[in-house]
């Protein structure tokens, strides 16, 4: 059995698809809450949900005293460069280490973190 959309979503759907389909741009204002909420007949509360998902989203942004406006498509983040393998091995001395843990787990005023 298919479920069906709660009415915020239904709503958050079909602003995405109009955002996805162009007729509101980047930049453009959506229209008010309370129009909305007049002209699909729905509570002021459910189109803020609606929108709210919208932001959770990326697609919209509130302004105060503005309204919500389509976001800019962010712009694709830089991936650093990373080295598939190390230069040269560096030796690690296990026990010097786990040695000195222990001798300074056991002073006062030392949280013992290394074993949480």
């Amino acid at each position: 059995m298919e479920s069906e959309l709660l009415r915020y979503e239904q709503l958050a759907e079909d602003l995405s698809s109009i955002i996805a389909g162009g007729n509101l741009r980047p930049g453009e204002r959506l229209p008010s809450v309370r129009r909305l909420s007049r002209e699909r007949r729905l509570s002021v509360s459910t189109v803020l949900q609606a929108l709210h998902q919208l932001e959770d989203r990326g697609l919209v942004e509130a302004r105060p005293q503005s309204g919500y406006f389509v976001r800019h498509a962010p712009a694709p983040r830089a991936q650093p460069h990373v080295r598939s393998t190390p230069d040269e091995a560096v030796p690690v001395d296990v026990s010097q280490r786990l040695l000195r843990v222990l001798q300074t787990g056991g002073q006062p005023g030392v949280a013992p973190l290394g074993a949480a």
